[in-house]
């Protein structure tokens, strides 16, 4: 406000602006010389304190080189030193035998009681006929499942094909490097492969055009299959191949398998849908059961 008064002064009266700058240069005069002042009485005090000080240490020094006693010794008082340093100690007086300040003590801490860890218990491994037998109990989805990890097992690149699409006779293709087989799986349970399903394979090995197949059963297979097969280059695998090649990629302890051999449900050939036990309410058969698609009537398949 101070500031803004001045200015409108030095507007309004031409001859104010130059007394405020004469009385603001005498004032900064006397500031300057105020500081100037205070500076030197500052460096007087410094060098008086240091002169004082070290007048008074250089005393000091003095009085005490001069109060320090000396060290005098007179004849007897050598010879006495002489004696203590060259007479031997008195040896200490032997403990006596019964003493129980020198018997030995022992402390015994309990043992820790070690208790080794229980080790988990084994899962009981499955003999081959448990594995022909959970082989037989599971549906054809699983079945298939069991054959297509088999070959992954065994380093084959797997290709499902069959399944609820049409498949022409071949379920699956295996493939490694130079290597190209086609799968054609049956899980008849109540009668052995013929020769009609041999031949059908066959036709569809050529439409094809694979050189080379396997032909994967559970029950078995009749004398003309197996010289067809034979003859046509077709690897055929019964229940006990099926079960000895499981058992050299180690599938007792493959998890994905035995969920597979313990997966009770069934499903539908035509949409792979999970199929459920039905009743059959009118009819001769009425109070039956049958197995029926889940998705009906989308899908009417049962079985």
């Amino acid at each position: 406000m101070l500031g803004g008064l001045c200015i409108a002064l030095s507007l309004i009266l031409p001859g104010f602006g130059q007394v405020v700058s004469a009385v603001g240069l005498m004032l900064l005069c006397l500031v300057g010389m105020a500081v100037l002042l205070w500076l030197v009485i500052l460096l007087v005090r410094k060098l008086v304190k240091n002169s004082s000080s070290s007048a008074w240490n250089l005393g000091s020094r003095r009085t005490l080189r001069e109060a320090r006693p000396l060290r005098s010794y007179d004849l007897a008082t050598l010879e006495l030193l002489q004696t203590k340093l060259t007479e031997k100690p008195q040896a200490k007086p032997t403990p006596a035998a019964d003493d129980s300040r020198f018997r030995p003590q022992v402390w015994v801490s309990p043992s820790p009681i070690i208790v080794p860890p229980m080790a988990p218990p084994e899962k009981p491994q499955l003999s081959r006929a448990d594995l022909l037998d959970r082989l037989r109990a599971i549906d054809w989805f699983q079945f298939e499942k069991v054959v297509a990890r088999l070959y992954e097992k065994q380093g084959y690149v797997v290709t499902r094909r069959g399944g609820a699409n049409p498949d022409g006779g071949i379920d699956m293709v295996i493939e490694k490097p130079g290597i190209q087989r086609a799968v054609q799986c049956k899980q008849w349970k109540a009668w052995n492969v013929g020769a009609p399903a041999v031949r059908n394979f066959v036709g569809a090995l050529h439409i094809e055009k694979f050189q080379k197949g396997i032909f994967v059963t559970l029950r078995g297979y009749t004398v003309q299959a197996k010289q067809l097969a034979d003859d046509q280059g077709i690897e055929m695998l019964a229940a006990d191949d099926l079960a000895r090649k499981l058992e050299s990629v180690d599938a007792r302890h493959d998890r994905e398998i035995l969920e597979l051999l313990a997966d009770e449900r069934k499903f539908c050939p035509k949409c792979e849908a999970q199929m459920v036990l039905r009743t059959v309410k009118n009819g001769a058969n009425a109070g039956g059961h049958f197995w029926g698609c889940s998705t009906y009537p989308r899908c009417k398949f049962r079985l």
